[in-house]
């Protein structure tokens, strides 16, 4: 994923994941990608839980641009942590 998406790119990105090799053409251009998915089958159900927790826990609108970081002012960031800064 980029560091900036909607959540409803991550939803299609999701689908994508989750309906097997036969819908991973998209991915055969990102290096290393198709490899990743096939060798860690719990990708569909992390995504999934993520989805599931800003869209229906934190109800953050599915329009709604998400921005990956790993710091903010130098100061590391868990995932829940990051995921909390909009509430």
């Amino acid at each position: 994923m980029p560091e900036s998406f909607t959540l409803r790119e991550l939803h299609e990105l999701t689908g994508k994941v989750c309906h097997g090799e036969k819908a991973w053409d998209v991915f055969h251009s990102i290096e290393g990608a198709v490899e990743e998915l096939r060798g860690r089958a719990e990708h569909c159900l992390d995504l999934n839980f993520m989805l599931a927790l800003l869209h229906t826990g934190y109800e953050m609108p599915i329009d709604r641009e998400v921005r990956i970081a790993k710091k903010i002012r130098g100061n590391e960031l868990g995932w829940c942590l990051g995921a909390s800064l909009p509430l």
